[in-house]
């Protein structure tokens, strides 16, 4: 990476994440210049950050299903009885999501969508389906770890 702030600083990708461009050299020496936007993430200090939605967020389950949360830009629909209709008020809140290595779908951390995934691994997912859907809920965690522990990812050093 061609940079002017310090490589071996704390928090140097991070800082770089948040510029306009990125320019760095190629394997063959040649420039080249991104944009963080189409990043699809980076590693620093150990920590791996996803770039989801326009912003880089921490994933601190990492298996074949990563689980993250992310800001997401919401809107709530109000209904003003003196106008007469309803107005979207924008907002933010903190969402979980699940990222599935398999395929490298994103989605919200929900019990349909990783019930999904289970369905990949006949045993796990029948002794989910049997629960009952308060007890699904309370041990979504569970079950994505065992998952994570049936079906290890490995990632080539070099």
């Amino acid at each position: 990476i061609i940079s002017r702030y310090n490589k071996k600083e704390l928090g140097f990708l991070s800082k770089m994440m948040l510029q306009k461009k990125i320019r760095f050299k190629d394997d063959a020496g040649n420039e080249l210049t991104v944009t963080p936007g189409s990043i699809w993430g980076y590693s620093e200090n150990r920590i791996v950050y996803i770039n989801f939605k326009g912003s880089f967020n921490r994933v601190p389950i990492i298996g074949s299903i990563c689980h993250f949360t992310a800001k997401v830009e919401t809107y709530t629909e109000m209904y003003d009885p003196y106008y007469g209709y309803s107005q979207g008020m924008p907002g933010s809140e903190i969402r979980q999501f699940i990222l599935d290595i398999e395929t490298g779908n994103a989605m919200e951390y929900t019990i349909d969508n990783l019930q999904t995934i289970l369905r990949r691994d006949k045993g796990l997912y029948s002794e989910f389906d049997a629960l009952k859907k308060r007890k699904k809920k309370n041990s979504m965690f569970i079950f994505l770890r065992k998952y994570n522990e049936n079906h290890p990812v490995y990632f080539g050093a070099e």
